[in-house]
């Protein structure tokens, strides 16, 4: 577990970008980290835990996030492109201009909720 409490470390900005490739961290959490500009390649997630931790400009590509847990995460401007995104939970989070292919998230429910 990596476990950051002390909010006050630097900007990940000013530290060399964490690169995570061909490795396993399966099971493993990271709790107040600044993760940003991480790039994550080929590696097994499954089970990570990310809480409350900063992940802007994130990168992840061929990566297994099976049973994944992330918390407390701003996804704004995020882009999700060929994800297998079956059985995926999404609770209590804004939904504000999200779209799938396209289509408003907001109005897709909306249609739902009206039958």
């Amino acid at each position: 577990m990596i476990d950051n409490a002390n909010k006050d470390h630097p900007p990940r900005k000013k530290l060399r970008p964490l690169v995570l490739e061909d490795a396993s961290h399966e099971g493993s959490k990271f709790t107040r980290c600044n993760l940003t500009h991480t790039l994550v390649i080929n590696c097994n997630l499954s089970g990570v835990v990310l809480d409350d931790c900063n992940i802007a400009n994130m990168s992840v590509h061929n990566a297994n996030l099976t049973n994944a847990r992330i918390e407390n995460a701003n996804y704004t401007g995020a882009t999700i492109t060929n994800a297998n995104l079956a059985d995926v939970t999404i609770e209590n989070c804004s939904l504000e201009g999200m779209t799938i292919n396209g289509i408003l998230v907001e109005d897709l429910l909306r249609k739902w909720q009206d039958g």
